[in-house]
């Protein structure tokens, strides 16, 4: 039997474990998105490069390579395909982390502990976390789950939140 201070803290692990299942899908779906456009641009300008290098128009085909680089640079340091397959391996790991406090019959002090440890040992093998997209998944989750504890975050900080963070001290509490 949990204390009302350590059932507290089991909400909040599954609350935390269910928000970051949602955060690192979200980051997933944008690298394998970007990783995609990417590979897409540099289709089209390496196709485009080619085509005016064919037809001797040396300004475009000066132009086309120059958008090649620039994207191959993008891709090798951004390694947008790598990322993805690191968000949607933590992803899993939250998931399995969740089902094995669901298939607990009962959680005592010594069962809380082990799926805090087991958390805190996901999540020290995250990246850095992008607070202001940590918040639009706080929000997602209570309004999936019905609650009313939402926090304010602006359609540019919404635009941007898988870059970077804009702003995060702007967030408050909505009443």
């Amino acid at each position: 039997m949990l204390s009302p201070d350590e059932q507290r803290q089991f909400d909040d692990l599954e609350f935390g474990i269910k928000r970051s299942i949602r955060y690192h899908n979200h980051r997933r779906l944008f690298f394998d998105r970007l990783d995609k456009c990417i590979k897409i641009f540099s289709l089209v300008t390496g196709s485009g490069a080619f085509a005016t290098a064919v037809a001797s128009h040396q300004g475009l085909t000066v132009m086309f390579a120059a958008l090649v680089a620039i994207l191959s640079a993008i891709n090798l340091v951004v390694a947008p395909s790598q990322a993805a397959q690191l968000h949607e391996e933590l992803a899993s790991r939250f998931a399995e982390l969740e089902c094995q406090i669901k298939r607990a019959s009962a959680v005592n002090s010594e069962r809380l502990n082990v799926f805090i440890a087991d958390r805190l040992a996901i999540e020290s093998d995250e990246p850095p976390a992008l607070r202001v997209l940590d918040t639009i998944c706080h929000n997602e989750l209570c309004r999936a789950l019905g609650y009313k504890d939402f926090y304010k975050v602006d359609p540019v900080q919404s635009f941007f939140a898988n870059i970077i963070d804009l702003w995060p001290w702007r967030m408050k509490r909505q009443t």
